[in-house]
């Protein structure tokens, strides 16, 4: 992550481009790969159980089976007891960097309300057994005070093993 800020900002001046401090808003957002840094001996058909009930059953909704913070219909489980593993957020994540540069930069990333949206079986609400599910997917904001309409995984697109 420092890696891909540094280089689009690195020499910025030089090119005519505003350091990255001086921006009113920043946006980041793709598949970062922050996995879920679960204890040795985790139940992940648990897990995955638990999150794969958070996905719509229907994907033929108008809102792209989206499911998460600003989305009216649906429920998901609640994700709180997985966040502390994320290795983007968690308080248990090994990663210490990737904290370190969330504050270098000024980012933040809105309340993760939805199911994780990695690795799923293709036209399916179902996680793939060989991999553990993680919030892979995600999108990255600076100031506190940006207002997010909706922070969603999209559960109707079943084409990606990525939601």
């Amino acid at each position: 992550l420092r890696e891909v800020l540094h280089s689009c900002f690195a020499g910025a001046s030089a090119r005519g481009v505003m350091a990255v401090d001086k921006h009113d808003l920043l946006v980041l957002g793709g598949d970062f790969n922050f996995r879920l840094a679960l204890p040795p001996g985790a139940d992940l058909d648990v897990l995955r159980g638990t999150l794969a009930k958070g996905w719509p059953q229907s994907s033929a909704s108008v809102d792209g089976g989206c499911v998460g913070d600003g989305v009216v219909a649906g429920t998901c489980p609640d994700m709180r007891p997985f966040a502390a593993y994320d290795e983007l957020a968690g308080e248990r994540a090994s990663n210490r960097d990737v904290a370190d540069v969330l504050r270098e930069f000024g980012l933040t990333e809105g309340p993760v309300r939805f199911p994780a949206t990695y690795r799923l079986l293709h036209g399916s609400t179902a996680y793939d057994a060989e991999r553990a599910p993680a919030w892979c997917d995600r999108i990255l904001h600076s100031r506190l005070g940006a207002v997010r309409r909706r922070y969603c995984a999209m559960g109707g697109l079943a084409q990606s093993d990525h939601r």
